[in-house]
């Protein structure tokens, strides 16, 4: 732990910490059973996250827009990202979690070390206060958040992202209808629009099938941003 504590920056544990690393696979199981796992934390840990990023991004990048800023920050706090970063802290080798999640690799499961990580945050907040929470976030992420905007060309395609909001809210897979509007063929267009179930999230126009429906999950990502996100049962 004190080489965990190092690499945060953290002169001493945070009260939580124990709990922030205790996977819900560890209630209430084995001799070793704990009553609480860290979910509540990662709640708490998800919303400081992005917060702290949106308003570095926001602060530091004038000129990008809403768009630009919003496909950066997904980038950033997405659970491929926090793993990433998780396992830089080697934090996997100090989560708490019942034997059958640990047998079967559940300490290098991306859900789970995101997660975790999140938890963490959540854990250090109430332990240290805000400002000390949002130089350890950045700290933490400072290579994806490097990488987000000096490389946008390696960020994950619109409609990659769009459907990992969307499976994180719970709405499934969505799905898209497109279709041609003009025939000319100096000046092509398309028309799509990306739905989740019967629900209509955004609509984009085209000089291709692929740019439409990337311009659609664009529009719907914006749109899903401004909501409060509900994790999927």
């Amino acid at each position: 732990m004190k080489e965990l504590l190092e690499k945060l920056g953290l002169k001493r544990c945070p009260q939580l910490l124990r709990l922030a690393l205790t996977h819900p696979s560890a209630v209430g199981k084995g001799a070793a059973r704990v009553l609480e796992s860290n979910q509540r934390l990662e709640f708490l840990g998800d919303a400081l996250l992005g917060s702290v990023i949106a308003l570095h991004l926001f602060r530091e990048n004038p000129t990008l827009n809403e768009g630009d800023l919003t496909l950066r920050k997904i980038s950033v706090v997405r659970k491929e990202s926090l793993a990433a970063a998780a396992r830089r802290l080697q934090l996997g080798q100090h989560l708490i979690l019942g034997s059958h999640e640990d047998a079967a690799g559940g300490r290098e499961r991306d859900s789970i070390l995101a997660d975790a990580l999140e938890a963490t945050f959540g854990a250090i907040y109430l332990s240290a206060g805000h400002k000390t929470t949002s130089e350890i976030i950045l700290k933490v992420l400072f290579h994806e958040i490097q990488t987000a905007l000096s490389q946008p060309a390696s960020l994950t395609s619109s409609k990659n992202l769009l459907q990992e909001k969307t499976q994180a809210m719970g709405l499934g897979t969505p799905t898209y209808q497109t279709q041609q509007v003009s025939s000319d063929a100096a000046q092509r267009t398309f028309h799509s629009h990306v739905f989740a179930g019967d629900k209509a999230l955004g609509e984009g126009n085209g000089t291709s099938k692929k740019a439409a429906e990337a311009a659609a999950a664009n529009s719907a990502i914006k749109q899903l941003s401004s909501l409060p996100l509900q994790p999927a049962d």
